[in-house]
C-alpha cells in the first residue's frame, strides 16, 4: 500500500491549524476544485474568487478534506490564513525531505522549458519532484513544495516575478542548492523605474535563498552577466557559466537543425560533446547547456568529495579505472543497458579476469585499484551491473557497464541526497570512531 503524502494530523501540526474532522489521509493537493482527484486536499484560497465557495464542489469531486479559514460543512483543517497555511505546509515538506537536492530556475525567457527539461533528467536518476505547468508564483511555489513526497531525492522549482521583492521570499522558502537564471530581457520593464536593469536585479534575488556555497548557473552571453555574476559572488555562490562565450563551463560551439529537432555541439568542462535534442529553435542551444549544468549541480554532494579526498583518490580516477575494466560499446545506452550490437550482454560467458570486460557482479568492483570495502559501502547503493532494472528500486541506479566515463564521473562525488550521512558513517568507521 502506498504511503499517503500527508495525514490530516501532520497537516494540522505543520500549519498550526485545527482539525474539524475525523483523521484522514491525503494523496495530493490542489487549489482548483475542477482538478480534484480522489484523495486530494483542497486548499481554499481567497483571490479574485473565494475558494471557500467551491469547497463543497471539491468534496463532491473526491477531495478528502479542505484547508480552510472557516467551517465548510465537511472535513477540514481550519487555519487563520489559507495561503499562509499553504506556505507552512510547503516549508514542512522541505524539512521533511531534508536530504533532497533542490534547484530553482528563473529568467525572462525559457525558465519553464528548462525547468521541465531538468525535471525530466532528474526523474531518470531517481525519486524526483518539480514544478508543473507554470506554477512559479506566491501560490504555485509553496503548492509545489507541499506536494513533494518525503522520500524525494532531487527536486527543481520554477520561480517567476512581475515586480521586485517577489522572488526573494519564494527562494528562501525553497532554499535551493543550485539556481539558474536563463536570461534577462525586457520583460515586465513597465514595473521598474530603471527598466531592464531593475529586472536584472529582481532576477538576482534568487541568490538570496541559495545555500552558502551553492551553485549559480548563469548565461555568459547575456548583457547583464557581469551584474548577475557580482550578485552571485556577493552571496557566496560558485559560478557555472553556459553560452557561446569563450571559456564558459558549458560552451556552445554549434547548433545544427536536424529532422525532428537539432544537434548541439559544445565544450563541457573542457570536453567536446555532441547530443541531439527534440527542439529546433536556436535558443535551445544555450538552454540545453543550462539544463545540463543544473543537472550536474543537483547530482553533486560535497560530503562524497570529502570522503574520496580522505581516501586519496578522485572521482575522475575511479571513473577511468572502472572503464579500463568495463569497456563494452562506447555508444551503448545507459538507459537501456545495451544496443543492437550488444546481444552478448544477455548471454555472455562467465567472468574472465581481464580488462575490457563487463562486470557480472558489484563484488567484482574490488578488482579496481582503490576500490575497497568502504567505497563499496558508500557507492554500491547507487550502481548496477544489470542491463535492465531486475530488482525493485533499481530504476535510479547507474549501469557501470554501459555508462560513459563522463557519466560515471557524475557518480563520484555525486551520489544522492543522503550521501552526507553515509560518508560520515564510513569515515567514522575507518577512523575507529563507531557511530551509535
Amino acid at each position: 500500500m502506498t504511503a499517503p503524502l500527508w495525514t490530516s494530523t501532520r497537516i494540522a501540526e505543520a500549519v498550526d491549524g485545527r482539525a474539524d474532522a475525523e483523521p484522514f489521509n491525503v494523496t495530493g493537493l490542489t487549489i482548483d476544485s475542477r482538478e480534484v482527484t480522489p484523495g486530494d486536499l483542497f486548499v481554499a484560497l481567497r483571490a479574485e474568487r473565494d475558494g471557500h465557495d467551491f469547497a463543497s464542489a471539491a468534496l463532491a469531486n473526491g477531495a478528502v478534506g479542505v484547508l480552510s479559514e472557516r467551517a465548510i460543512g465537511g472535513p477540514a483543517i481550519i487555519v487563520d490564513d489559507s495561503l499562509r497555511g499553504l506556505r507552512r505546509l510547503g516549508e514542512a515538506a522541505r524539512v521533511r525531505a531534508g536530504g533532497a537536492r533542490r534547484g530553482a530556475i528563473t529568467g525572462s525567457v525559457g525558465k519553464t522549458s528548462v525547468t521541465q527539461a531538468v525535471r525530466a533528467g532528474l526523474e531518470r536518476a531517481g525519486r524526483a519532484h518539480g514544478s508543473v505547468k507554470s506554477y512559479n508564483n506566491h501560490i504555485g511555489v509553496p503548492l509545489t513544495l507541499a506536494r513533494m513526497p518525503a522520500d524525494t531525492e532531487r527536486a527543481v522549482f520554477e520561480i517567476g516575478m512581475n515586480h521586485a521583492n517577489e522572488i526573494a521570499p519564494l527562494v528562501r522558502l525553497v532554499q535551493p542548492h543550485a539556481v539558474a537564471i536563463t536570461t534577462v530581457e525586457a520583460a515586465h520593464v513597465e514595473n521598474f523605474v530603471d527598466g531592464e536593469a531593475g529586472v536584472a536585479h529582481a532576477k538576482a534575488e534568487i541568490f538570496e535563498g541559495l545555500e552558502r556555497g551553492g551553485i549559480a548557473v548563469l548565461n555568459g552571453d547575456n548583457r547583464w552577466f557581469d551584474t548577475l555574476k557580482a550578485e552571485a559572488r556577493r552571496h557566496g555562490a560558485k559560478l557555472r557559466v553556459f553560452g557561446a562565450a569563450h571559456r564558459a563551463d558549458a560552451e556552445l560551439l554549434r547548433f545544427t537543425p536536424a529532422p525532428g529537432g537539432a544537434s548541439v555541439e559544445a565544450r563541457f568542462d573542457g570536453k567536446l560533446i555532441e547530443f541531439p535534442i527534440l527542439q529546433s529553435a536556436p535558443h535551445w542551444g544555450p538552454m540545453s547547456l543550462c539544463a545540463l549544468l543544473m543537472l550536474q549541480a543537483l547530482f553533486s554532494c560535497p560530503a562524497e568529495k570529502a570522503f574520496l579526498d580522505a581516501k586519496k583518490v578522485t572521482g575522475k580516477e575511479l571513473a577511468y579505472r572502472i572503464k579500463d575494466w568495463a569497456s563494452i560499446k562506447s555508444d551503448a545506452s545507459p538507459e537501456s543497458g545495451f544496443n543492437d550490437q550488444d546481444e552478448p550482454y544477455l548471454k555472455r560467458e562467465p567472468r574472465q579476469r581481464s580488462k575490457d570486460a563487463p562486470f557480472d557482479t558489484l563484488d567484482e568492483l574490488r578488482l579496481i585499484e582503490g576500490w575497497d570495502d568502504e567505497i563499496q559501502a558508500v557507492f554500491a547503493p547507487f550502481i548496477t551491473v544489470f542491463p535492465f532494472q531486475q530488482k525493485s528500486g533499481d530504476s535510479h541506479k547507474l549501469n557501470i557497464n554501459t555508462a560513459s566515463r563522463s557519466l560515471l564521473g557524475c557518480l563520484f562525488p555525486e551520489a544522492k541526497g543522503d550521501c552526507s550521512e553515509k560518508s560520515t558513517m564510513a569515515l567514522k568507521k575507518r577512523d575507529g570512531n563507531k557511530t551509535t
